[in-house]
């Protein structure tokens, strides 16, 4: 009976680590999976340079990332996905800034260096990622 009962305990406590390994969502490496979301409107053609940085900074870090571009395209979209101007980058559901007010259908300004900027720069982008490696 001792027997059953420990193998019992064995399999809910493999089961357990399974549920939670997914949950976390990990990668081959044992870091959580990067998920980076560039929301934008072709109104405002920075998108481009916020992909670019993006993907430079992936590669600096030598990381990979599901890499997800959403064209918001109406005011109702942009309130549906809480968009906070274009371009909007989210790592993991977060906006790079910490931005969570409301939305905005609009032309989105960053700080680079403190002056203003059409686009994150591949630095902020590569802090965020650090800071969610550690």
């Amino acid at each position: 009976m001792k027997k059953i009962g420990c193998s019992l305990l064995v399999c809910l406590f493999l089961a357990h680590s399974i549920a939670a390994a997914q949950k976390t969502n990990l990668s081959a490496k044992g870091k959580a999976k990067l998920k980076i979301e560039l929301l934008y409107f072709t109104g405002c053609p920075s998108y481009k340079q916020a992909l670019a940085n993006i993907k430079a900074a992936l590669k600096e870090k030598n990381l990979q990332a599901e890499l997800i571009l959403i064209n918001v395209e109406t005011e109702e979209k942009a309130r549906k996905v809480g968009f906070q101007g274009s371009p909007s980058v989210r790592i993991n559901g977060k906006d790079l800034e910490g931005r969570d007010e409301g939305f905005s259908f609009s032309c989105r300004l960053y700080s680079v260096n403190g002056k203003p900027a059409v686009a994150p720069a591949k630095e902020a982008i590569i802090e965020k990622l650090e800071s969610l490696m550690k």
